[in-house]
Parts: C-alpha cells; sequence; structure tokens
C-alpha cells in the first residue's frame, strides 16, 4: 500500500500545475478486466455515533436532527460543499400552491426573511434562496449538536463479522475515514449506501427516461416550459424554467448518469440563460424492494409505512428518499421538502430508538465489506490514511480493517484530467484534440476554476496569447447583449470550456471527486474516483493533476511539499458569494 502524510493544503489561484504521472505505453483502457485490487489497510476512525445519516438534503437534515432531539449521536455526510442540494442543486426553489411549512426547520426554509415580503401559503412569482436554505439547513445541525461534513461521498460500508452494517467509509479531500454507526439513515437521491450495502432494487430500465433540468432566466428557448417563478435578486426578477427531457439510459450507472448530465447540458444551454442547475432531478425508476411496499398517491408522511423504507434483506438501514418502495407518483411527493422533512422526522426519531437496542461490536469485530476477485487486474490503490487534516485522531491509532478486496473499474480513458479549473480544463481541451480519449474529472458543477466559479472573471497580468485568444475570442461569441465587459461572463466561459472537451469527443464527470492513485509498481495507470454513486477506479494511460495541491502524485508515493505558514507566497483566498448574472467578485 502507498500512503503519503504530506501534500500542500490551499488553492494556489493560478498556479495549477499539471503532472505527468503515467506513460502512454500502459495500454490501461484495453485489458478487459472489470475491477482493480485494492491490498489490505487500516482505515482512521473520525466519528463514532449512533446514528449515520448520508446525504446533506433537506429531508436527511431533519432526520438528522430528529434523531439527535431524541439523544443519539448524529453524523451527516453531505456530498456538496454546502447542505440542501435537493433544493439547491436542482434549484427547485418554490413550495406547490397551497403548501404552507409548518415546521420551525420548514419555516426557516421558507418563510420571508427580515424585509422581505412574500406569500409563504402559495409562494406566488416568489421563491426561498439557496443561501437561506444552506444558512438555515446549518443552524438547524449546529443547534442540535450533529456533527457534519462537507465534500463527502459514502465509499463503502462496515460490518461486524455477522455480516450486519455497523458504520460507512467516507473520502473527501482529506482522504478515507471510517466512521461506526449503530444504524444508517440513507438521504440521498440514489440511495448510494444501501445499494453498497447489498440491498436489492428493482432493475433501471434501460431506454427513455424523464428527467428535469431548470434553467433561471432567458426567454425558455427550446422545450423551456415557464414555472411562473421568479427569482428576485436586488431590483431584477429572473424567470423560472423547466425542461423536461427524454433521455436514453443503457442502465443506472454512473457513467449513464454522466452522460445524461452531458446531454441535458447540450440540449437546454443558451447564451441568454443567467444560470442553471447543477445536476439533473428525477424520481428513480428503479425503488428499493423493503420489507413491505406501498401503492397508491401519497398518504401523507404519518401515515408512511416505514418498512417502504427497510431494505428487505439489509437490517438497521433506512432509506429516505425517491427510492423507498412507495408509488413513483408517491416518491415524487417524498423528494419534494416539506413531505420529505415530515417524514425525515419520523424515520430520525425511529432511528434513535433502534440504535438504543443495539450493541456497539468491537472494532476488532468490524471491518470494511468487500470480495476479492480472481481475474482483476493486479494493481494497487495509493490514498490518503491519515484522517481529517483540520481535526484530532478520535483515538490514537483507533482504525477499521479494509481487507483485501476487488474494485469495480467503470472507465478505460488514454487520459485522465483530476480538476477542471483554468489549467485542467485547458489540459483537457487539448488531450481531447489531440485524439486522446479524455475524461475531466471535476468536483464543482462547471469548469474554468477560479476564473469560473471563483468569480475572479477578469484577468491580473499575463500575456493573451495562443489558446488564450482562442478562448476569449470563443466566450466574446456568445454575447448578445451588446455589453462590453471588463472581463468575461462566467457562465458563458463555463459552458465554452465545457463544450470544446465535449466536441473534441472528451468527457466531463461533474460531481466527482479523484481520491488516490492506482499503481503498478512504479507506474500509475489510474485514479481512484468518489462520485454519487460511490468509490471506483477510472484506468488511464497518463494522468494529469490539475488540483493544484498535487493529490494524485502524493497519493502516488511522489515526495511533496506541504505549504505553511512559513511560506507567503499564497494568495488570499475567500467564499465569494454568487449571484446570478454577476460575474466578478473578489473576496481577497
Amino acid at each position: 500500500m502507498i500512503n503519503k502524510n504530506s501534500f500542500s493544503n490551499p488553492k494556489l489561484s493560478f498556479l495549477l500545475v499539471s503532472i505527468l504521472l503515467a506513460s502512454s505505453n500502459c495500454m490501461a483502457r484495453d485489458r478487459g478486466d472489470q475491477s482493480i485490487v485494492e491490498s489490505a489497510r487500516e482505515i482512521p476512525l473520525v466519528y463514532d455515533v449512533d446514528v449515520i445519516v448520508i446525504g446533506g438534503t433537506t429531508r436527511g437534515v431533519a432526520a438528522a436532527v430528529a434523531a439527535a432531539d431524541a439523544g443519539a449521536k448524529v453524523f451527516l455526510a453531505a456530498e456538496r460543499p454546502y447542505l440542501g442540494e435537493d433544493i439547491c442543486a436542482t434549484y427547485r426553489l418554490w413550495l406547490e400552491k397551497d403548501k404552507a411549512p409548518k415546521s420551525d426547520l420548514a419555516k426557516a426554509l421558507f418563510l420571508p426573511e427580515p424585509g422581505e415580503t412574500k406569500d409563504p401559503a402559495t409562494q406566488k412569482n416568489s421563491l426561498t434562496s439557496p443561501m437561506q436554505i444552506k444558512r438555515a439547513l446549518d443552524q438547524a445541525l449546529l443547534n442540535a449538536g450533529v456533527k457534519f461534513l462537507y465534500g463527502s461521498y459514502v465509499s463503502d460500508v462496515i460490518v461486524d463479522r455477522k455480516g450486519k452494517i455497523n458504520g460507512v467509509t467516507i473520502t473527501n479531500r482529506s482522504g478515507r475515514q471510517a466512521v461506526r454507526g449503530k444504524v444508517i439513515i440513507d438521504a440521498s437521491d440514489r440511495a448510494v449506501a444501501a445499494r453498497q450495502a447489498g440491498a436489492d432494487f428493482k432493475k433501471y430500465p434501460k431506454g427513455p427516461q424523464t428527467f428535469s433540468w431548470i434553467v433561471i432566466g432567458g426567454k425558455g428557448e427550446g422545450q423551456g416550459k415557464a414555472l411562473g417563478h421568479q427569482l428576485r435578486i436586488g431590483k431584477r426578477t429572473l424567470p423560472l424554467y423547466e425542461y423536461n427531457l427524454q433521455i436514453e439510459m443503457n442502465d443506472g450507472s454512473w457513467t449513464s448518469f454522466a452522460k445524461a448530465d452531458e446531454e441535458a447540458r447540450n440540449k437546454t444551454w443558451h447564451a441568454s440563460h443567467v444560470t442553471s442547475s447543477e445536476r439533473l432531478h428525477q424520481v428513480p425508476p428503479d425503488p428499493l424492494v423493503a420489507k413491505a411496499t406501498q401503492s397508491g398517491e401519497w398518504p401523507g408522511a404519518d401515515a408512511v409505512n416505514l418498512d417502504t423504507l427497510r431494505p428487505a434483506d439489509v437490517d438497521n438501514l433506512y432509506v429516505l428518499g425517491g427510492c423507498a418502495a412507495v408509488s413513483r407518483e408517491a416518491a415524487a411527493v417524498l423528494m419534494r421538502p416539506l413531505a420529505g422533512m415530515r417524514l425525515g422526522t419520523r424515520v430520525g426519531t425511529a432511528a434513535a430508538a433502534e440504535a438504543k437496542t443495539r450493541e456497539t461490536p468491537k472494532i476488532s469485530d468490524l471491518r470494511v465489506a468487500g470480495q476479492l476477485n480472481p481475474k482483476s487486474i493486479a494493481a494497487d490503490v495509493g490514498e490518503m490514511l491519515q484522517g481529517i487534516r483540520s481535526m484530532a485522531p478520535l483515538k490514537a491509532h483507533q482504525t477499521i480493517n479494509n481487507p483485501s478486496r476487488s474494485i469495480p473499474v467503470i472507465g478505460r480513458y488514454d487520459t485522465v484530467v483530476v480538476g477542471g479549473g483554468t489549467g485542467g480544463a485547458s489540459a483537457g481541451i487539448g488531450a481531447a484534440r489531440g485524439g486522446a480519449k479524455t475524461l475531466v474529472i471535476e468536483y464543482l458543477y462547471g469548469l474554468g476554476g477560479v476564473g469560473t466559479v471563483g468569480r475572479i472573471a477578469k484577468y491580473y497580468h499575463g500575456n493573451k496569447v495562443g489558446f488564450t485568444t482562442e478562448m476569449d475570442a470563443g466566450v466574446k461569441d456568445f454575447e448578445s447583449d451588446g455589453h462590453k465587459r471588463n472581463g468575461w461572463n462566467v457562465e458563458h466561459k463555463m459552458e465554452w470550456l465545457r463544450s470544446e472537451v465535449v466536441k473534441a469527443g472528451g468527457d466531463v464527470w461533474f460531481r466527482s471527486l479523484a481520491v488516490g492513485s492506482i499503481m503498478d509498481g512504479k507506474r500509475c495507470i489510474g485514479v481512484m474516483v468518489s462520485t454519487p454513486h460511490g468509490r471506483a477506479a477510472v484506468l488511464a494511460n497518463t494522468v494529469i493533476d490539475s488540483t493544484g495541491n498535487s493529490v494524485i502524485p502524493a497519493c502516488a508515493g511522489m515526495a511533496t511539499q506541504a505549504i505553511t505558514g512559513e511560506h507567503i507566497s499564497v494568495q488570499g483566498t475567500g467564499l465569494p458569494q454568487q449571484t446570478p448574472g454577476e460575474s466578478y467578485y473578489n473576496s481577497d
């Protein structure tokens, strides 16, 4: 096993270093194997709780708060760098007609903040804001004493000697860690933890599937349907449009969803749009095979049989989301915030009571679940296993055993670019144009890094020639309002970068995080990637690290240097607000 302790912390705003890690004669993508071997290792334990909640959705937060109120110790893992992704990432910011918030949490999410005026019962022509959602959910967890982490994906489940679930492993920018818990509430949209635990689901149907994509601003070009809601920003009002898309799906895999995301962006993007969803919205067509099923329309959160949320063959786990074993009509209601939060409160209370009946196994009796496939590629995984960088270890040398096992391969490429920022997006375009089968892995929802999502939308100094000239001209071609800008429109630049990768035949995986290196001796043959569907391997002939902090080289065992207080040449950074329609905000 490869395990390096030091790598640099902050992202240097414009110094994005691309490092060639593998020679092009590896031919990893031509191998027929479907998995690679991960050697035995120990995963640091960072939280030890009663109830684990997966997903920072509104229903997940409601469940976490209810479990804590019932006396349970709770930890919540949120995939995004904020809470409330079911509302904020999809821009489904409204309440249905005649639906009024009743709980304290729901009121904090949807009632007007001081100085605002809107009708909370109908939300006519008015919406809540992503910042109000994020702030209210943050405060709810803090008030309830719930521990939580942003930017953390579920990787695996932890089981005892009898195969019973007793926790999960998560991956994030600090590597991989273990969380021990007695009961798991899976509040993610695709029930990722339940699937990793081996719960049975109906097969995702092959063929055309219906998805929703929300766009803010513009005139609803193409098939955009006006929703009758407007987002108020200062003196402006921006209309919302919904695109109901029929997209061909091979299956329910991450690669199929990534292709669907690409198709949605291709079909809906227009230069007049101010902004759009981070991801697609879908009522899952492949529900859980549960201890009970419930047909018909939504019966109300208080009348839902909780056994429809419990897998038939996995104990101590609840599926709190659209994959529950209810009708698809009822699932659509469950995925809306008011119904989901009310049900989440019931589930959190039930999970806390269930946790009180379970004994906590010894750590020595626990292991990360998995099997060893003898046909797996003989390689190994290098990753960070030092715990959370910002917190002290739970207890010295307290770890969960991760036995040798096989990790699925979900992609094979000539070139994989890790990080789609200023340097990474350009590297992806160059590799794809050069004829390489290329993948760009990006955690955020758009390419361009500091210059787009980071809102530093103009140059400071530099010699704007070569590729920069082409890029600037391409972005300028999107402008249709005749407005002269000292910089660029960040939405236009994100789309130009993405479309150039796609036009050259490359793939882009948003909402994905590279968390390790796959090594064949001293040769890097791919990366470990965490997606909303779990942790898997992507093989490559060449890997380019454009993360800005040498994640992949460090995992590959290369010497790296940590930036400390002794270094003064570090650009100040902040967390810039994002106002739709505005491209420049420098928080330094």
